[in-house]
């Protein structure tokens, strides 16, 4: 607790009191690891011959292709947490790490598209469109390019159709067919 008076001297007295105060953690580094001990006989680990029961695995398909929307966009994050960045912009450090939300585009693309000329390139799939600037990374194929989220107000959702959200596709927040138009 913040302000209490008593000192302690390492950390193993501090270690002493949560095992005195906290009932579970009373045998907790006594190397005798019993408090952890699997009192099920019917897992697989038991030595009774039980066996794994796996699930089948279904494989989603893969996006439809559609020569409009000639780009993969993959979604995902720059950060290990996720908003919409209103409250990481505000932060001094993160601004200085000089992350902007860049849409990041494959060298051949880049160049295919003519890319060279513009700053800010605008990214179109059926459900809307978002502006954002660009940079080039040579680790994506052709034909891929990957939106960072949590970042802009989030306005990479509105490539993504929420409806399928709904409906519990955990990928459909995370891929759609876009396609690229120089601003």
């Amino acid at each position: 607790k913040m302000g209490y008076p008593e000192q302690y001297e390492t950390i193993e007295k501090i270690r002493q009191e949560i095992r005195r105060i906290v009932p579970m953690y009373e045998r907790l580094g006594n190397h005798r690891q019993d408090w952890i001990k699997n009192n099920d006989f019917q897992t697989p680990f038991s030595g009774n011959d039980h066996r794994f029961l796996f699930s089948s695995v279904t494989s989603k398909s893969t996006l439809p292709i559609d020569e409009s929307y000639p780009f993969t966009a993959r979604i995902g994050s720059l950060r290990f947490h996720l908003g919409s960045g209103t409250r990481t912009a505000r932060s001094e450090r993160i601004r200085l790490y000089g992350k902007k939300g860049e849409i990041e585009i494959s060298g051949a693309d880049c160049l295919k598209l003519g890319l060279d000329v513009c700053k800010i390139i605008r990214v179109k799939s059926v459900y809307g469109f978002i502006e954002r600037g660009f940079k080039t990374n040579t680790d994506l194929p052709a034909g891929q390019i990957f939106i960072p989220m949590a970042v802009n107000n989030n306005d990479v959702m509105n490539l993504i159709n929420l409806e399928q959200l709904r409906q519990s596709d955990p990928c459909a927040a995370k891929a759609c067919r876009v396609r690229i138009e120089k601003i």
